[in-house]
């Protein structure tokens, strides 16, 4: 049978013939000891102090922390309609733990804080206290519906993918479109978005554009491509 959670690391597996060569394995399945989470939508890492965070899709959607080694959920924060309009994001935004203290809608948001990205039915983002999922600010965004999106610390602005195949970048204090490219692959589906920390450019991987994930500058012009089909 197939265990309801794991974490990453080693592995091996004792049997009464003995116990394998350790494999490594950077895979999480996050749970309780019962049961696995529902379908995932988005990972959210705080890069000071390793916590994990992810989204889980359904209604009510939830935001879980969980221990990586052991893929344990630790905390649970219950979306509810005013994070929304809806109480889930169903696939389409994005969960990120914010590097640095910014202004949300004019409201300030301190370093650490949980930013939802709420693209279903409304370009909603909301900042939440990780401790106990207080709304801190709230922002609508302009522009059409996000499928995935960051806060951009080095600009001061938010990135995302709409759902025309878009990169739009926004002004968080007012929610407006700042810049707005075509992307070369598809993001209409549940989609993901990463900055990468060595170069700031931007990965993206989306259920429209199959197994690949693709990092693209801030113009939406394709560097590089890895194909993730190996890893199922």
């Amino acid at each position: 049978a197939e265990t309801p959670r794991y974490g990453q690391g080693s592995v091996s597996v004792t049997t009464a013939g003995g116990t394998s060569a350790a494999l490594p394995l950077n895979l999480m399945r996050p749970g309780t000891d019962s049961a696995a989470v529902g379908y995932l939508t988005d990972v959210a890492v705080d890069r000071t102090t390793g916590t994990t965070w992810v989204m889980n899709y359904g209604g009510p959607g939830q935001l879980l922390r969980v221990g990586p080694a052991t893929g344990s959920v630790l905390q649970t924060i219950t979306m509810t309609t005013a994070m929304g309009p809806y109480d889930s994001a169903y696939g389409y935004g994005g969960l990120q733990v914010v590097p640095s203290a910014f202004s949300l809608g004019g409201t300030n948001v301190p370093q650490g804080s949980l930013l939802l990205l709420n693209g279903y039915g409304r370009n909603h983002v909301t900042a939440l206290n990780p401790a106990n999922g207080a709304i801190v600010a709230q922002l609508d965004l302009a522009g059409g519906y996000m499928t995935s999106g960051v806060f951009d610390a080095s600009t001061g602005l938010i990135f995302a993918t709409t759902n025309d195949d878009k990169l739009t970048s926004f002004n968080a204090t007012t929610g407006a479109v700042v810049q707005s490219f075509d992307l070369p692959f598809g993001v209409t589906g549940h989609t993901g978005m990463a900055i990468d920390p060595a170069t700031g450019n931007l990965w993206i991987g989306s259920s429209a554009s199959g197994t690949n994930v693709v990092l693209v500058n801030r113009q939406g012009v394709e560097q590089r491509r890895v194909d993730l089909a190996g890893q199922g």
